[in-house]
């Protein structure tokens, strides 16, 4: 059975993040899974802050959904 979706939001990201680590840490989780889920929380990242960019040069307001994503 396919595990349930987590919400996509910075806290979400923080602790699965923190999950990642402890799993490294303690051995069930390899080094590599770890680094494969790092780059894909780095790339999110990336994508915000370009999102945010964009608004910003376009003095456009923030977009509902990255506001939430942040404050989550």
């Amino acid at each position: 059975m396919p595990e349930e979706a987590k919400p996509l939001d910075a806290v979400a990201l923080k602790r699965s993040l923190w999950e990642t680590l402890q799993g490294v840490k303690s051995g069930t989780m390899t080094p590599q899974s770890g680094d494969a889920i790092a780059a894909q929380a780095r790339e999110i990242l990336r994508t915000v802050r370009t999102q945010l960019a964009i608004f910003q040069q376009a003095a456009e307001k923030v977009s509902k959904e990255l506001i939430d994503f942040a404050k989550r």
